[in-house]
């Protein structure tokens, strides 16, 4: 596949941003976190539906389009190589990674019995990583990695396999990203400029560029000041699948 190929970093050269609807918090963490519960809730939801073959066939005129790239949303995600990348798909996680501040959180997405968890159970789960983040008071930089050349990131990966091969399989084998951003500072934009900037490369190192795992197929973004967005690695899919999201 050519994009596997592209040597240029992901965010802004291939992956997309998929603005969703501005949301108002109140800067409340409770709001906060209850919206994007919902979200998450809603998300593996749509999963079981494409595993169970529920979702409306996509038409192009009067024929069928082929659903294949649906299956390839969840659990995927792009493995950097030095000439070309290749692609892991996991069909069966069962847990996301949850980021702050750049810090990597695993949240189990199924009780013991095997069913997808409800949005009061994902609540708690987010509250308890907020809270561990807040109190690690550091900000992560590992994501930062991902949006580098693939080559450099290649090497970087390399290394990472040998050091913390435990943390690097658990990030990628994960069914999504969930990225839990904090307040966006004013910049005379616009929010829906903002969260297309923020989608597409998390308004740089600065902001939230390192709050993110570019490889990943799916990550889904959520701002404590409200912008809510996706971004997708373009190689799994085009932008018609993760625009359902939206819908």
């Amino acid at each position: 596949m050519a994009y596997l190929g592209y040597r240029a970093p992901l965010p802004v050269w291939s992956s997309p941003g998929i603005i969703m609807p501005p949301q108002d918090f109140s800067d409340s963490d409770e709001k906060w976190l209850s919206f994007t519960a919902r979200l998450v809730e809603a998300v593996l939801d749509y999963k079981r539906k494409i595993d169970t073959d529920l979702v409306k066939v996509d038409m192009s005129g009067s024929l069928p389009m082929d659903m294949v790239q649906y299956t390839q949303l969840y659990g995927a995600t792009r493995i950097p190589g030095m000439v070309s990348d290749s692609q892991v798909v996991d069909s069966d996680p069962n847990y996301i990674i949850v980021m702050h501040r750049g810090n990597a959180f695993v949240m189990e997405t199924k009780d013991v019995d095997g069913n997808d968890l409800k949005a009061s159970q994902i609540y708690y789960s987010l509250q308890h990583a907020l809270a561990e983040s807040k109190r690690l008071g550091s900000i992560g930089k590992i994501g930062l990695l991902t949006s580098d050349t693939r080559q450099n990131w290649y090497k970087a990966h390399q290394v990472l396999k040998v050091q913390d091969s435990e943390t690097l399989s658990k990030i990628e084998g994960s069914s999504f990203v969930l990225c839990l951003d904090e307040t966006l500072e004013e910049s005379g934009k616009d929010k829906l400029t903002s969260t297309a900037l923020n989608s597409l490369h998390g308004i740089g190192t600065s902001v939230n560029g390192s709050n993110r795992w570019y490889d990943k197929a799916l990550q889904f973004i959520v701002a404590k000041s409200g912008e809510v967005a996706i971004c997708n690695e373009h190689s799994f899919a085009e932008a018609v699948p993760t625009s359902k999201f939206n819908t």
